[in-house]
């Protein structure tokens, strides 16, 4: 029997690593544009498969269950990552987020099924609570990270100049 939050924030880490840093916006702009056809929609699915493996194998899961846990995450991501590119027009913030959401729902129930006999109030009164907690704040700052990407720089460099910071820091006088 495996310990659920360790479990849990390995994948998490795979999977913020394969979706934030592995996955460049030419990747993402591939799918959008190409869809189902995109050879990077199947890469970055693979991916996130293979990379999940390392775990997998780090904590001596066994082949089989093994085989059974990447498929099901390279699957799921492919499945998700593709009504994501095929829906989302106008509302990519909304799309992206439920996107993350069933990402990690996927996450969660794996780590469930290989920390079998696990219960929720074990899991809330478990001593690595704040680290997966953590791990979860690192995972949203990535996301929050990454929609601030989608914000031109011009735009943001704008909003920047209309603050008061000089008055605070500056004086002009001569």
């Amino acid at each position: 029997m495996f310990d659920f939050f360790g479990v849990l924030i390995q994948f998490l880490l795979v999977h913020v690593i394969c979706d934030f840093y592995l996955q460049s916006n030419r990747w993402v702009e591939a799918k959008k544009a190409n869809t189902y056809r995109s050879p990077e929609l199947y890469l970055h699915s693979l991916l996130h498969g293979v990379a999940l493996s390392v775990p997998v194998i780090a904590l001596g899961i066994d082949w089989r269950s093994a085989a059974c846990l990447v498929a099901i995450v390279a699957v799921s991501h492919f499945v998700i990552d593709l009504w994501k590119v095929t829906t989302a027009k106008d509302d990519n913030v909304s799309h992206f987020i439920i996107g993350q959401t069933l990402h990690v729902t996927v996450l969660v129930a794996i780590a469930f099924h290989v920390a079998d006999g696990v219960t929720f109030d074990a899991v809330l009164q478990h001593e690595k609570f704040s680290d997966c907690v953590m791990v979860v704040f690192g995972y949203l700052t990535s996301i929050l990270d990454k929609l601030n990407d989608t914000v031109p720089l011009f735009t943001r460099i704008s909003a920047l100049n209309h603050l008061p910071i000089t008055s605070y820091c500056c004086d002009d006088s001569p």
